[in-house]
């Protein structure tokens, strides 16, 4: 029987995205190490279709997968007062960021 061992994603540091709010005060969140690959599968199956529930799902997923457990309630007090402008696009560009730096395809961002 022959097996074949796998290396898996370690980073090298943490990670953490940070958006200034209405008045311009940064508000940062810790990642988890990694995002589960179904998660990064999903989001990219879905990320070039034109279902849009399916999308905002899958975007959901994403963050509620990656932002740690400690820092969780305050993303979404952040995310949902509308004064912060926390929009569709920026939702999509933190996401896109996310996916790529938690799958380790993002080098540079280590």
């Amino acid at each position: 029987m022959s097996t074949k061992n796998f290396t898996t994603y370690h980073p090298e540091e943490d990670q953490f995205i940070s958006l200034d709010d209405v008045n311009g005060e940064p508000h940062t969140f810790k990642l988890n190490p990694a995002l589960p690959g179904r998660v990064i599968l999903d989001f990219m199956f879905v990320s070039g279709s034109d279902d849009s529930s399916k999308l905002a799902e899958a975007i959901n997923t994403v963050l509620d997968k990656a932002i740690v457990a400690e820092d969780k309630e305050a993303w979404i007090e952040f995310s949902d007062d509308p004064r912060n402008g926390v929009t569709i696009a920026v939702l999509s560009e933190v996401v896109g960021h996310i996916t790529s730096v938690l799958s380790g395809n993002d080098r540079a961002a280590e």
